[in-house]
Parts: structure tokens; C-alpha cells; sequence
């Protein structure tokens, strides 16, 4: 299984974008998971993870300073924790093409405050009734959805449709969520195996790093060390430290 790594992140095409921002393409790797994105330091305004292999919304670590995330072409069928908080300076998220089909699945984007612009084009989720207008009103600090610009008067019918006592009974009824229970099989995560992948280094392994700062003579060996530090991924060649390592350092 492709794994994104350290040696990934690095390898990856890094460049400016025409919008002179910092741009990593990690498209069409077959990546089925997201993980170990901390390697990337957080030193990109636009990460691009379309035409993967990706089946859930989840393992982002904190990336203050990304705007833009495209996961376009992927198969993902549900958005598991998609904590605003680590991503709080996100402004236009591309989920086109995937299998997205409930309401209740973009909950976690609605709590996203600076997010302008959304795309959920060739998504289930679309040929729902009343979907556009849920959109709007679910996430009202959208200014695009579906490369369209929503107009005042689809902000206005949006809350006519679900505002109110009426509209709240609307939601009832049509608001459903996607259970891990229905996912294929490839979506499904065990709930320790995810805490892994966003959890990052443990205190006894971040110790172990510091100590071996400390010690060392060489600038390289300082900052390899401290690029692990920083991005909470141990290599998959593992730590190399000297001296003896234990089987939970090494990856």
C-alpha cells in the first residue's frame, strides 16, 4: 500500500501556482489514506491529493497556513474529523467526483469560518432535493459552491426552504448521516489506527530525538532530527539513532 511519507513529501513537485502561492502535488499516487501530512511542516498554501485512491476525510494534523485543498477524483464516501481548528486559514476545498451522499457528511466542513468556496460536483450528494439550498444555508460564509456564485436570492430561498420551525422539521427529515456501518470496506478505520496516524510522535520518542540533538556533532544529523521533530513522522528507514533503538522507534 502506498504511504505518504517523509521521503514522499520531499520527492513530491513543490512549486508557485499562478496565484503565487506555495503549491505540493500529491496527485495520482494511488494514496488511499491521509496521513503523515505534518511532513509537509506546514509551509503550503495549496496541497493537491486529487486522483488518488482516498475513501475518508480524515489524519489532517494542524496546517494553519493552507487555503486551498483539492481531493477532486478520489472515492471518498465519508468526512470523519474534519477538525476546523486545524485548518483554520482554509478557503476553497475541491471534493468533486467523490461518493459523498447524506447532508448530515458536511457537517464538519459547515464549522470551517473562512471557507469561500466549495465543490461537491459528480458527488450523490448533489442529486438530493433541496441541495443547493441546504448549502447555503448550512454553510452561509460561502461566497462559490459548484464553481457557481451563489446569488442573494439563493441565500434568501435557502432560509424560506429551511429556516423556522417549518424549515428546522425539513432538516429533520431530510438530514441523514453516513454510517460506518454502511461504508465498503476500504473506508472502514479502526478507531485506534486513526489516532495513530494524527497523533504524531510520543513523549518518550520525542525525548529520545532531543537527547540525540544534544549529543550529536553534525548539522545534517541536527536537521533531520529536528525535521522528524517538527513533523511528528518517524522515517520509514526509521530513526537510525546511535545506540539501541526500541522496536516502537522505528517505523
Amino acid at each position: 500500500m502506498v504511504r505518504i511519507s517523509n521521503e514522499m513529501v520531499q520527492e513530491a513537485p513543490q512549486f508557485l501556482n499562478p496565484l503565487r502561492e506555495r503549491e505540493i502535488d500529491l496527485r495520482n499516487q494511488k494514496i488511499p489514506i491521509i496521513e503523515n501530512l505534518g511532513a509537509t511542516l506546514d509551509q503550503f498554501d495549496t496541497i493537491d491529493l486529487s486522483d488518488n485512491d482516498i475513501t475518508r476525510l480524515d489524519g489532517f494534523p494542524v496546517l494553519k497556513r493552507l487555503k486551498c485543498l483539492f481531493l477532486n477524483n478520489n472515492r471518498i464516501s465519508i468526512i470523519a474529523t474534519l477538525t476546523p481548528s486545524k485548518m483554520v486559514g482554509l478557503e476553497e476545498l475541491v471534493l468533486s467526483n467523490n461518493n459523498l451522499k447524506e447532508f448530515g457528511d458536511i457537517e464538519c466542513i459547515a464549522k470551517m469560518e473562512n471557507l469561500r468556496r466549495l465543490s461537491l460536483m459528480r458527488n450523490p450528494i448533489t442529486a438530493k432535493k433541496n441541495y443547493r439550498s441546504y448549502m447555503i444555508f448550512k454553510i452561509p460564509q460561502l461566497i462559490m459552491l459548484d464553481y457557481k456564485k451563489i446569488k442573494d436570492k439563493e441565500r434568501e430561498l435557502s432560509k424560506q426552504i429551511f429556516g423556522g420551525e417549518e424549515g428546522e422539521k425539513r432538516v429533520a427529515q431530510q438530514v441523514k448521516h453516513t454510517n460506518e456501518e454502511d461504508l465498503d470496506g476500504d473506508a472502514k478505520v479502526d478507531a485506534a489506527e486513526l489516532e495513530a496516524r494524527v497523533e504524531g510522535l510520543t513523549a518518550e520518542q520525542e525525548e529520545k530525538i532531543k537527547t540525540a540533538i544534544l549529543n550529536t556533532q553534525s548539522l545534517d544529523e541536527i536537521r533531520r532530527l529536528e525535521q522528524i521533530l517538527q513533523s511528528g513522522i518517524i522515517p520509514e528507514s526509521g530513526l537510525q539513532l546511535d545506540g539501541d533503538v526500541d522496536d516502537e522507534m522505528e517505523s
